[in-house]
């Protein structure tokens, strides 16, 4: 096996990445590396769907910085190309799975990440402004600045959106400047794994009622005793649906039904982004998947 290979396994939130992922683990003796912005979060396993491995496999990155800390996509490139190493060192096949766009393309074209110090008197004004209007008003800002940067930022996350702004403001084109590339560091195999639109919705329906079987509101119900609402760990798709429900301003049907409509137009964007990318090779099917990596490793 060549050192420096990598599979990555990516496709929109519920389309079953991580069940791929786990047979292509089995398969040829693979770990598993979430590539996923909020699973490293702990605290929030039914929340963030982190998978529950079968004995035997490995997974990493998942469940393990604090919730009052901020984790962004430069410490994840960091993280990431560390344990893609100790992998490769014990003659391991990497394998990213994910969901979070920025994350994967920053490893894998090994982006040079901009290096912007905090600008207090404007995120001042950026909170300021999010407080009286909503983040649509940051988002409408950041699409007059950069508007590039709304395709690689998560727009629910208003952190992530003032971020964007203090580096285009200091630097003029966040998008641009962020995806500087140099040498990859991997040859990588990109599967992704495609399904019909409607299919997903109703995956995604499936998935939402197993968050409530399995306590996704008490889960909730914890981390709102210990961090803000306002904190990055609770702008997570559908906290905010579950904050009203456990308000008694949405009923659970409503709230199941909001998570799910927020989810699937997540799933749209995941795959708009990743539809412009050549190098995916897309599969519905498992044995597919497993004839490119055998191919690949061979």
């Amino acid at each position: 096996m060549h050192e420096k290979k990598v599979v990555v396994i990516l496709g929109p939130t519920a389309s079953g990445k991580s069940a791929l992922a786990v047979t292509l683990a089995k398969s040829f003796g693979g770990e598993l590396i979430s590539a996923d912005s909020r699973q490293v979060y702990k605290g929030m396993q039914i929340l963030t769907g982190i998978l529950q491995p079968p004995a035997g496999i490995v997974q990493h990155l998942v469940n393990f910085v604090e919730p009052t800390e901020t984790y962004s996509v430069k410490t994840f490139k960091h993280d990431a190309e560390a344990i893609i190493a100790e992998i490769h060192e014990h003659k391991a096949l990497p394998i990213l799975v994910g969901g979070t766009a920025l994350y994967i393309d920053a490893v894998l074209d090994n982006w040079q990440m901009p290096s912007v110090s905090p600008d207090p008197v404007l995120r001042l004004e950026l909170q300021e402004i999010y407080a009286r209007e909503g983040l649509g008003a940051l988002v409408r800002r950041l699409s007059k600045k950069d508007p590039a940067a709304l395709t690689v930022v998560d727009v629910v996350n208003p952190r992530r959106i003032m971020r964007a702004l203090e580096v285009a403001y200091s630097l003029g084109n966040w998008s641009a400047v962020a995806r500087e590339k140099s040498t990859p560091k991997y040859n990588v195999l990109r599967i992704g794994i495609t399904i019909d639109r409607v299919e997903l919705r109703r995956k995604i329906a499936a998935r939402v009622s197993e968050m409530f079987a399995a306590g996704v509101v008490e889960e909730t119900k914890s981390l709102l005793l210990r961090y803000p609402s306002a904190s990055t760990v609770m702008t997570s798709i559908g906290c905010d649906a579950l904050i009203a429900h456990i308000h008694g301003i949405m009923t659970r049907e409503e709230c199941e039904e909001k998570i799910v409509t927020k989810s699937y137009q997540y799933a749209r964007r995941q795959m708009t982004w990743w539809k412009k990318d050549k190098r995916i090779q897309w599969t519905s099917s498992e044995e597919s998947a497993i004839a490119l990596v055998r191919k690949f490793l061979s």
